[in-house]
């Protein structure tokens, strides 16, 4: 888990969009660590676009999603108008 979260941070950081379907899908696995999922939020964030937009909102609007991580989400939309428009 550590690994991959560290991973997602890395890609988050490449800004690498052709991850992105790997990174949604941690991203909003309620069963996955909730330090997983903030780090995957956090490179949705990063690598910006309509998709991670569409994510963000989703895992925002999931009521059954962890307060931390609905929480990381809303501030990540918040800076939506600087993600880079992919």
């Amino acid at each position: 888990t550590q690994l991959r979260a560290l991973a997602a941070e890395a890609i988050g950081q490449l800004q690498w969009a052709g991850a992105l379907p790997a990174l949604a899908a941690l991203a909003e696995t309620g069963g996955a660590p909730a330090a997983l999922r903030l780090r995957c939020i956090d490179a949705l964030q990063q690598i910006g676009g309509n998709g991670a937009w569409a994510v963000l909102s989703r895992i925002a609007e999931d009521g059954d999603a962890a307060p931390v991580v609905r929480d990381q989400a809303l501030r990540a939309l918040r800076h939506a108008d600087e993600l880079p428009s992919t």
